[in-house]
């Protein structure tokens, strides 16, 4: 069977030999990871921390180079959302004790994932003593490592019997009403991890390294680990070590330190943001997309003289349907600037060809031939793996149209008809999942706020439709900022919203506002939900203002958003929306 060169797999789930073959350094910040700064990677699920990260962990990069990195900076993945750091045993415990068992599951963490890592360095110990390595290790951190395992072995082995003898010494003993005997006995960073890595510098092998200690999904830390995280971050001496974190927007953990402090951007850590506007081709996003889907198809494919833009062609019709468009909008653009300027006329054509295609399309019509590289990338919304999937699902579909005589052929493209049906078919059922609501999905969301999240979002995407058939500026503005956030009903609508970002139906980006100049949020809805309302993916430059009080009124009472002309349609109340 042939493997699917747009398979999405988690970065967790991949080999390093995998990410090697697939991983794009440029645009990535990976000069940033690889450092020893401290460096917060922000932004919402698919947009590549996890990959970042993980590209640079020592076992990836061994597996590129073929031996450990000559700037001596040891990459350290350790992922946040598993079993042992999530453990729940210091909700039975008071604020004190519940720090430090807190920090004593995420150190084993940490200390298992940096020993372990350290395997992929296969002449780490030549030339030395491993038994006055273990004896060293067991005297300073006061463990009881065995050396019949060796280094490597026998701290990994002892960190799990330490994990599963406090678990159940600390529950007995909860139960018993005599957990404070157990804490002593407790790991913590400053007493046992700095020391390992004290230690582990000692070795030839490894004198003179760096620690970059990279957590992965921080916002899955609890309170107290998340505190814990941030003294460390504000660790002045970064000489041994640093942090690399990468967390989500919406649930972004908090900066404030375990002595109530809290950690300073710009001066503690260096923040990116990882989620990108596509505005065209040549945008920073545009780039990384295109060889995103170039290094599949030639590493995965075997085709090395296609690119993306070839593989994924447009529909011939549409693009000669645009080009008529252009030229009936340039004759427009001529009669109303017949003195020029040259730009005036060129921005009339920017802003209305393709919306004068659209307009030009009969009611009747079937939705427009949505295909090729660019719209692609427009509905993928600036998230990588937005990016993959529809490409995943165009792949499978075409596999599965070969002919017999065919079947062992590479799949040189993919034809347009299929790049519009599998479009179609996943902003269908995205629909269909908001529809259904997203309260199955998201714990802490109601039913209520679900049909009104489908109400805010149905309603924006119909004003953007009006929009996009008016004889208006910016017809094609596919993003909104709101207004009037003094309004009362401003906070309630920004819970909806934060709500739909957390099962990413909306993001958020960061914008100068009109009015001062200053930055502000503004809203794009997940633009693979366009399709399926005929709006055009490949949106412009422009946002539009929406007041906080029409929004909730959209949300809450399901009426259309005006444009300061006559409603399209009269509102209906929830409980007649959803019978």
């Amino acid at each position: 069977m042939r493997y699917n060169p747009f398979a999405y797999e988690a970065a967790t789930s991949l080999q390093p030999s995998d990410i090697v073959q697939i991983y794009i350094e440029d645009f990535n910040f990976s000069r940033f990871i690889d450092s020893t700064k401290n460096i917060f990677l922000i932004g919402e699920r698919g947009t590549g921390k996890s990959m970042a990260l993980r590209y640079n962990s020592l076992p990836v990069q061994v597996e590129k180079n073929g031996c450990m990195p000559k700037n001596k900076i040891l990459s350290i993945y350790i992922p946040c959302h598993t079993m042992l750091i999530q453990s729940k045993e210091h909700e039975i415990l008071d604020e004190v004790h519940a720090s430090i068992v807190s920090e004593h599951f995420l150190v084993i963490s940490i200390m298992y994932n940096l020993v372990s890592s350290l395997k992929v360095i296969g002449n780490i110990f030549n030339n030395v003593d491993k038994n006055n390595i273990i004896d060293d290790l067991n005297y300073i951190l006061n463990f009881d490592i065995s050396k019949k395992y060796g280094v490597i072995d026998g701290i990994c082995k002892y960190l799990q019997r330490t994990l599963s003898t406090t678990k159940m010494n600390l529950l007995e003993s909860v139960s018993n009403e005599r957990a404070t005997q157990l804490f002593p006995s407790m790991l913590s960073f400053a007493g046992h991890a700095v020391p390992l890595m004290e230690q582990l510098t000692k070795i030839p092998e490894l004198n003179g390294c760096h620690f970059s200690l990279m957590l992965d999904d921080e916002q899955h830390l609890n309170q107290y680990q998340v505190k814990k995280v941030n003294s460390w971050i504000a660790h002045r001496d970064h000489s041994l070590f640093s942090f690399k974190i990468a967390t989500t927007k919406i649930d972004k953990p908090s900066y404030i330190t375990d002595g109530g402090g809290y950690i300073v951007e710009g001066h503690d850590f260096t923040s990116i943001d990882m989620e990108q506007d596509y505005y065209n081709q040549n945008s920073n996003f545009g780039k990384l997309a295109f060889d995103i889907i170039t290094r599949r198809i030639h590493k995965l494919s075997g085709l090395k003289d296609i690119d993306a833009k070839k593989y994924f062609p447009e529909n011939e019709n549409f693009t000669r349907d645009i080009e008529e468009a252009r030229k009936e909008v340039r004759a427009i653009a001529e009669s109303k600037f017949p003195d020029g300027p040259v730009k005036s006329i060129n921005d009339y054509i920017y802003k209305y060809t393709r919306a004068y295609y659209f307009r030009k399309r009969s009611s009747k019509a079937n939705r427009p031939p949505y295909s090729g590289f660019e719209t692609i990338v427009q509905i993928s919304t600036g998230v990588v793996r937005n990016l993959l999937e529809p490409c995943f699902w165009m792949y499978d579909s075409a596999l599965s149209e070969t002919k017999e005589s065919e079947k062992g052929a590479v799949i040189s493209h993919i034809p347009a008809k299929i790049q519009t049906e599998i479009i179609l078919d996943q902003s269908l059922k995205k629909w269909q999942w908001l529809r259904d609501g997203l309260d199955k999905v998201d714990a802490n969301c109601t039913h209520e706020q679900a049909a009104q999240i489908y109400c805010l979002i149905d309603n924006v995407c119909l004003l953007f439709r009006k929009r996009l058939l008016e004889d208006i500026s910016e017809p094609r503005a596919v993003m909104f900022s709101i207004s009037n956030k003094d309004s009362d009903c401003y906070e309630y609508i920004i819970g909806l919203i934060n709500i739909a970002r957390r099962s990413q139906y909306i993001y958020e980006r960061l914008g100068n506002s009109k009015d001062d100049g200053r930055e502000e949020p503004y809203y794009i809805i997940n633009k693979i939900l366009l399709p399926a309302r005929g709006l055009d993916p490949v949106g412009q430059h422009a946002r539009v203002s929406i007041t906080a009080q029409r929004l909730y009124d959209a949300a809450v009472f399901n009426k259309p958003i005006s444009m300061g002309t006559k409603d399209f349609r009269d509102g209906t109340s929830l409980l007649d929306f959803f019978k």
